[in-house]
């Protein structure tokens, strides 16, 4: 018990250290730069023209937790994305941790490997910030990929959330006694907050994925 509990503190610092309070405070973070990406430089209500270029690579057009398709050259392409229902236009990136300050899967939250993307206005605002647990990840981080939501939720405040459980599907079935297929939403005033959850079987398969959106509220 005590060694999950250390455990869970840990993996909370972590978070804390890449998430912490750097999405809405940027201007507060007086931590040296990264040479990698950092999910710190990003915030809704920001402008593509405000976005660093250094530290990210492969942009491209996302497609909701999907491959991308076309290939861009920058933030200043979002336009060339089609616009979602919403009429926001996705864009999908990575971080560039060639040369990083510490060793990641591909581009990571909190020490966990994801699939990250900016949904931008017409007018090329930040609308929201989108983060899947990536599905390409090693088997050892897609077994912990669930986690990722309940570290976001903390981050977040454990008060105050709407939660409800998705409806269970067709084919899906409890692990070990375990069925997770939450979906939550925080509203923070000037942002609302998803989380999914999901940790369960599919027809046999384990599905462990995490999922995290913050929106701007108008």
């Amino acid at each position: 018990m005590r060694h999950n509990y250390l455990l869970s503190i840990s993996v909370c610092f972590i978070f804390l250290c890449y998430f912490g309070s750097g999405i809405q405070s940027k201007a507060q973070d007086t931590s040296p730069p990264h040479s990698g990406g950092d999910i710190r430089e990003f915030k809704v209500g920001l402008t593509a023209s405000e976005l660093p270029m250094a530290g990210y690579r492969r942009f491209a057009c996302g497609q909701n937790g999907s491959p991308p398709s076309t290939r861009l050259e920058g933030w200043q392409d979002y336009a060339i994305c089609p616009p979602d229902i919403n009429g926001l236009h996705e864009v999908a990136f990575q971080y560039d941790n060639d040369e990083a300050l510490e060793s990641i899967e591909g581009t990571g939250v909190a020490g966990h490997p994801v699939l990250i993307s900016l949904l931008f206005t017409g007018d090329g605002i930040i609308d929201a910030i989108r983060i899947f647990s990536d599905p390409e990840a090693s088997a050892y981080n897609k077994r912990r990929a669930y986690i990722l939501a309940r570290i976001a939720k903390q981050r977040f405040g454990w008060m105050d959330w709407k939660c409800v459980d998705r409806p269970r599907k067709s084919g899906e079935s409890e692990i070990a006694g375990i069925m997770h297929k939450d979906r939550c939403t925080k509203d923070l005033g000037d942002r609302t907050i998803t989380i999914e959850m999901s940790f369960y079987r599919l027809h046999g398969k384990i599905i462990n994925k995490a999922y995290l959106e913050i929106n701007r509220n108008k």
